[in-house]
């Protein structure tokens, strides 16, 4: 579940980002499209207009060596261009002179023609050209396809002989071109969105699988690391258990069993004389002296049971705190001799968990253990530092050191060390090990119950 939570956290932002990255990319074409026709569109335009300019000058350059009206009209019929490209002329009444597409028209009155919208496409024509010349739109029947189209067309003046000359394009073919561009634009913004999209699509499957597999192999190692944490436990108390039974066969039971035999060596004197004084000297001695024995070993099985149980839960912990637990512990180190062990208390932090000061005490415990068995130290330092984010034990003692690492993987202590990182990696805190020939120093840190 932790796994497939983790991957939807995952993929859900990538493919929120990816989409909105194709939104704007797809806005952004289109937006870019529309600019693109608009300046295709006037640059046609005004293409075209030049092309008409062009058209309409280079008719005019042949006209000056004509002095007949018929034979003008004969020339400008045979200049056309395209299929639907050709030269118009009317005089300044608006009577056509000339057509080569609709020679029908040759003679006519056509000032009052209206076309089907409305409009006056010869009276307008006349007046450019009546201003020097200029360009208007109008509906004209195209001959390639026989229809009414709009057209643009452009006129100038042509003096001495009050005519007017023009040619013109039909619209259609220019819309045709832009509509060809933008069908082509809209093709490159599709296709260029499918490439996006399957981008996209294979970087959420290759995030899916990569973030799959890295789940699956911490998965696999979390649930590794758990059940070495799981053997280790168990191991650990099957250790403690074996400790508790030696300390109980070795100690209490031997204590008793010496008592049991005091008990019955007093009965079995008694059951000869009542009378201490009866007994000679040399003898076994009077029950009373027996009795006495036996008291004295009966204390010695309670101070052995204190001691065990305090190594099982020391009572001070409990009772007083950690920093109390930790001076007995000390106190009692110095009573039976070896390394001067000095303890410091300060700051008065958040309030430690029941666990964690175990753990505090055990750690402290091993520590102390280790200095005193393998390192031969003869001064120990320990350190009890409360903050009110963090609560900081330190060991240090000027034993000859050792290396952590070949010491854990050797099983050389490695046990103990072991145990120490995995109470602390169980309550969240820390352990650091810095050992050198100088000495060796054990940092354990834990966040308290009470911190802010």
């Amino acid at each position: 579940m932790k796994s497939r939570t983790t991957l939807l956290l995952t993929l859900v932002p990538t493919a929120f980002t990816l989409g909105a990255i194709l939104l704007a990319v797809y806005f952004y074409s289109i937006e870019l499209s529309n600019q693109q026709h608009r300046l295709l569109k006037e640059a046609l335009l005004a293409s075209k207009m030049a092309e008409l300019r062009g058209y309409v000058k280079l008719a005019r350059s042949a006209l000056p060596a004509q002095e007949q009206a018929e034979g003008v009209a004969d020339l400008l019929s045979r200049l056309d261009f395209g299929t639907d490209g050709y030269f118009f002329l009317y005089d300044d009444k608006g009577r056509n002179l000339m057509h080569p597409r609709q020679p029908d028209l040759v003679g006519q009155d056509l000032m009052e023609m209206r076309d089907p919208y409305g409009g006056t496409p010869i009276k307008d024509l006349l007046a450019a050209s009546n201003q020097g010349g200029g360009f208007v739109y109008y509906y004209w029947n195209k001959p390639s396809e026989r229809r009414t189209v709009r057209k643009l067309g452009y006129v100038e003046p042509v003096s001495p002989y009050r005519w007017m000359l023009g040619t013109g394009l039909y619209v259609d073919d220019i819309e045709q071109s832009i509509r060809a561009f933008d069908a082509q634009a809209r093709a490159n913004i599709h296709g260029g969105l499918l490439v996006l999209l399957a981008v996209s699509v294979l970087c959420i499957l290759l995030i899916s699988g990569t973030g799959l597999a890295l789940n699956l192999r911490n998965q696999h190692r979390a649930t590794e690391a758990l059940r070495q944490l799981a053997r280790r436990v168990v191991r650990s108390q099957e250790d403690e258990r074996a400790r508790v039974a030696r300390d109980l066969h070795d100690g209490i039971g031997q204590i008793l069993v010496s008592i049991k035999w005091l008990l019955e060596t007093a009965m079995a004197t008694q059951g000869r004389t009542t009378s201490p004084a009866a007994v000679l000297p040399g003898k076994l001695g009077s029950p009373q002296s027996f009795l006495q024995r036996a008291l004295e070993r009966l204390g010695q099985a309670l101070l052995e049971i204190h001691h065990i149980s305090n190594d099982l839960r020391p009572a001070a912990l409990q009772d007083l705190g950690l920093a109390a637990a930790l001076r007995s512990m000390v106190l009692a180190i110095g009573e039976e001799g070896g390394p001067r062990v000095r303890f410091s208390a300060h700051g008065a932090g958040g309030e430690l968990t029941p666990q964690q000061g175990t753990a505090l005490f055990r750690i402290c415990q091993e520590a102390l253990t280790n200095a005193r068995r393998h390192a031969a130290a003869q001064r120990i330092d320990v350190v009890l530092l409360s903050a009110s984010r963090r609560v900081i034990l330190s060991v240090r003692d000027d034993g000859k050191g050792f290396n952590p690492q070949r010491a854990h993987a050797g099983g050389d202590g490695g046990s103990g060390l072991s145990h120490m990182r995995e109470r602390m990696l169980m309550l969240g805190g820390t352990l650091s090990i810095d050992s050198t020939a100088a000495g060796t120093t054990v940092t354990a840190v834990l966040e308290p119950r009470g911190a802010a």
